[in-house]
Parts: C-alpha cells; sequence; structure tokens
C-alpha cells in the first residue's frame, strides 16, 4: 500500500477539502470518504512530514514540523479558496479545531476520534507489543499495522525514539482542549464508545460546545469502522456538502 499526499486540483474551483491523518496514521485512512466530495471540490488530503517512512523517520520528525506543515499548507489553500472544510482524524482533528480558529475560509469541520482524554487501553498495549516483536494473530494489531503509514519493525529499541512524539501528542491534546470552547466553526463529530486510544469522556468536552454535533459509533474503534457506522459517517459527509 502506498501512502502519500493526494492532490486533486480543478481548474477555476474555489472550494477546498483538506484532510489531516492522525499521529504514525496515513492519508488512505480517508479512501472511503474522497468518492464522495463533489468533483467541483479541490482534495488536499495530506501525508504528514515524517510520515510514509520507515520507524527512524518517524522518530526525528516533531509536533512542530507537523503543525507547521498544516499551518503552511492551509495559508496556500486558503488564499486560493472562499470554502473550505476540513477532515481530520485523530491527532489531525486536533490540527483541524486549531486552525479553525483563525482561519474564516474554513467553513466546516468533520472530524474523526478526537483525542481529547487520550486513553490506551489494555488490549491496545498488548498488540503495541505484539507489533514490536514480530507476533501475529493479534486482532487490534493487524488494525494498526493497516493503518499506519510507518514500516514497523521488530527492532523494538528503535521505538524508543517515538517517546518524544507520544509526550508532545498528549500535550497538543491537553492544549486543544482549553482552546475548544473558542471554536465557532460548524463541526460534525464521531466518537467510537469504544476506541482504543481515545477515552469516551472525550465526547464530554465536544458535547459543550454548541457548535459541535457529537455523533457516538458504538460498533467501531479508531482504526476500523463497521459497516453501520462506515455508512453513517457517509451519509453525514455527504450532507456537509450538501449544507455548505
Amino acid at each position: 500500500m502506498t501512502h502519500e499526499t493526494y492532490i486533486r486540483a480543478v481548474p477555476g474551483s474555489r472550494d477546498a477539502v483538506v484532510l489531516i491523518h492522525g499521529i504514525a496514521g496515513t492519508p488512505r485512512h480517508f479512501d472511503f470518504l474522497i468518492p464522495l466530495i463533489p468533483e467541483s471540490w479541490n482534495i488536499y488530503n495530506l501525508l504528514l512530514p515524517g510520515h510514509g517512512s520507515d520507524v527512524r523517520a518517524f522518530g526525528k520528525s516533531s509536533m512542530e514540523q507537523w503543525k507547521q506543515y498544516v499551518s503552511d499548507a492551509l495559508d496556500n489553500i486558503c488564499a486560493q479558496a472562499d470554502r473550505v472544510i476540513v477532515v481530520g482524524h485523530s491527532m489531525g482533528t486536533l490540527f483541524a479545531i486549531d486552525n479553525a480558529i483563525s482561519r474564516p475560509q474554513i467553513q466546516k469541520l468533520f472530524l474523526l476520534a478526537v483525542p481529547l482524554c487520550p486513553f490506551v487501553r489494555p488490549k491496545t498495549m498488548a498488540a503495541s507489543v505484539a507489533l514490536a516483536t514480530g507476533s501475529k494473530g493479534n486482532q487490534t494489531a493487524n488494525a494498526m499495522k493497516n493503518a499506519s503509514s510507518v514500516t514497523l519493525t521488530t527492532r523494538f529499541w528503535e521505538y524508543g525514539t517515538w517517546t518524544p512524539r507520544l509526550l508532545e501528542l498528549l500535550r497538543e491534546c491537553d492544549r486543544i482542549k482549553k482552546l475548544l470552547p473558542r471554536l465557532t466553526c460548524p463541526t460534525v463529530a464521531f466518537q467510537s464508545r469504544y476506541d482504543e486510544l481515545v477515552a469516551y469522556r472525550s465526547k464530554e468536552y465536544l458535547a459543550q460546545n454548541p457548535y459541535i454535533t457529537c455523533i457516538t459509533l458504538y460498533g467501531s474503534g479508531h482504526f476500523v469502522y463497521y459497516p453501520h457506522d462506515k455508512e453513517q459517517i457517509m451519509t453525514h459527509f455527504e450532507a456537509v456538502f450538501r449544507d455548505t
């Protein structure tokens, strides 16, 4: 599977959709949504720095690089667009919220798994160990591997370089949680009841903002959407464009 930025530029269009994946994630996470974007809209499905390569390349990247990359991309896109919709998954939702607060061109947000309260379930820890040691047969580990753009390794000591990145993510989650009341952009957010990495109490913070419509997914997790939930996400995504 290839992991790379995807851009569709429509001549004369001043409408744009920007999609931002999560930490260690991939633009491929949004494959099921791309066909639903109207043909008249530009698409910018981003691959963040340090992603799409190996464990060491990821460890050498940083939160500041990721944030700057998204900010620079949105600077260029918003300079050429009248209407921008930002779609985010996990860490990408934090960047979406942060930028929507200061950019009037961003008219709507569509968010999946907003990690305001990160929480690692025991099964997720076990899956991480399985990935690092090359063990097979763990369903959660397989889902995590398929959702990652980083080529994993059984040289588990190389993951030590990930610790600063994860600490940076925790700090960013806390920062955005405090900024959330300032968001006035109409937003749809989907939170999985049994997310492997995000505590369900994140929804409580989202629900306090009147501009956010928060929807619970009861069958899906952080990485994989069950058919009924995926259909629900797709239905709401199509409605974003009808109402824009």
